[in-house]
């Protein structure tokens, strides 16, 4: 059976044609969560999952002050990851093995102690802001440290479709 006879069956029965385009567009999303090649533009999940590690702050239940029946917990931060695009491979990466580049901003909220003297006091948290990109480089993705000139640098030389973010003075936040 040739394309166009398959054609002409499907658009004799649409219902059927209707059910097939929701359960291809159905497959299509499920997939693009494990095969994020599906949409060009977000980066994989290893990726995010290396940037989480690395920007994570966690305060031990050991590091707790505890008194009588208080249980301890763990205080960790969060690492919110936008991708915000694709940005522009030009040749000259291009000749340096660079493939991808992919624009994406993170906000990170962590804990930290507040101290009177030497004694901890209180449980305090500080968020902000960064640009990022991440390149692939032969077959390999890198992600890099926080370097705001390189930061920002990057974001110009990739094309980055929104503005530049980066704060640079961290501020207490309580949760």
């Amino acid at each position: 059976m040739d394309l166009q006879a398959l054609l002409r069956k499907a658009a004799e029965n649409k219902g059927r044609l209707i059910i097939i385009a929701v359960i291809v567009l159905g497959v299509m999303w499920l997939l693009s969560g494990t095969l994020p090649g599906l949409i060009g533009n977000q980066l994989p999940s290893e990726v995010e999952e290396v940037i989480t590690r690395r920007y994570t702050t966690c305060i031990s239940p050991d590091d707790t002050p505890i008194q009588f029946n208080e249980a301890r917990q763990p205080e960790c931060g969060r690492v919110d990851i936008r991708a915000v695009g694709e940005g522009a491979v030009l040749p000259d990466a291009r000749a340096q093995g660079i493939t991808r580049a992919i624009c994406y901003k993170i906000v990170i909220q962590n804990p930290y102690w507040t101290t009177i003297g030497t004694t901890r006091h209180e449980v305090m948290w500080k968020a902000r802001t960064a640009s990022k990109v991440a390149i692939m480089q032969n077959n390999a993705w890198q992600i890099f440290s926080d370097q705001d000139e390189l930061d920002e640098q990057r974001w110009g030389t990739y094309a980055c479709l929104e503005t530049y973010e980066s704060s640079t003075g961290e501020s207490p936040q309580t949760k």
